[in-house]
């Protein structure tokens, strides 16, 4: 937005919409218990993979909107973020696929059930209308990485010659970060990826992912006034 003035339009925008096509069912791939918020993995009709994370019912819209907000802020202040929107479902639009898996905190995992699916949907927002609020989260292309660290550099990146305390877009993120409250930016919460450009070329790609932790939410309960 600094070197070219966006419109308000494209600031609203931000890195583009994560809406699932809605010509079918949404395939439920994999489950998530890792982290603070629960949710699964879905696959579209057009083959298009989403991470949905759903708000808990103590807390409704808080993660989802923080999350969707402060992607479009960092996106114009320069940074690669996931294309995060919130949306709305029915029940009867998710399909469980029968090599779905759930995924544990210790790291195991085991066949995903339907049990499990109706477990993270009635632990979530549910509308009026029957309907579930959660954010989707576009899958971002290319072979991940790990994090990049805030110090030192990447070995195996011959394209990172400053050490990552120097860097102004990481000493640049710590205003940002602090103006939003973003109280869980640490490098669990970047991810490199090794991507192909425009030209065909191969470079590590820096992004800023999983916001749900500014402007007050700390993903399951309100941010105590210490964070």
């Amino acid at each position: 937005h600094f070197l070219q003035t966006m419109t308000v339009k494209q600031l609203a925008d931000g890195p583009g919409d994560a809406q699932p096509d809605t010509t079918g069912r949404w395939s439920v791939v994999s489950g998530k218990t890792v982290g603070r918020t629960s949710g699964f993995t879905i696959v579209d009709p057009s083959g298009d993979r989403f991470v949905m994370k759903f708000d808990v019912a103590t807390w409704p819209e808080m993660s989802s909107a923080a999350e969707a907000i402060s992607t479009r802020i960092f996106y114009p202040a320069g940074y690669s973020v996931p294309r995060n929107s919130v949306v709305f479902f029915s029940r009867s639009r998710l399909e469980l696929s029968p090599d779905a898996s759930l995924r544990f905190p210790d790291g195991t995992s085991r066949r995903m059930t339907q049990g499990d699916l109706d477990d993270i949907l009635a632990a979530s927002v549910t509308l009026p209308d029957g309907r579930f609020r959660c954010l989707a989260s576009a899958y971002l292309i290319g072979d991940p990485l790990g994090p990049p660290g805030f110090h030192g550099r990447r070995r195996d990146d011959p394209n990172d010659r400053v050490l990552h305390e120097h860097r102004r877009e990481l000493r640049g993120m710590r205003v940002l970060s602090s103006w939003l409250h973003d109280t869980d930016r640490r490098t669990a919460n970047m991810l490199d990826l090794y991507v192909t450009g425009d030209n065909g070329g191969k470079h590590v790609k820096h992004y800023v992912i999983d916001m749900g932790s500014t402007l007050g939410s700390n993903n399951w309960i309100s941010h105590m006034p210490r964070y």
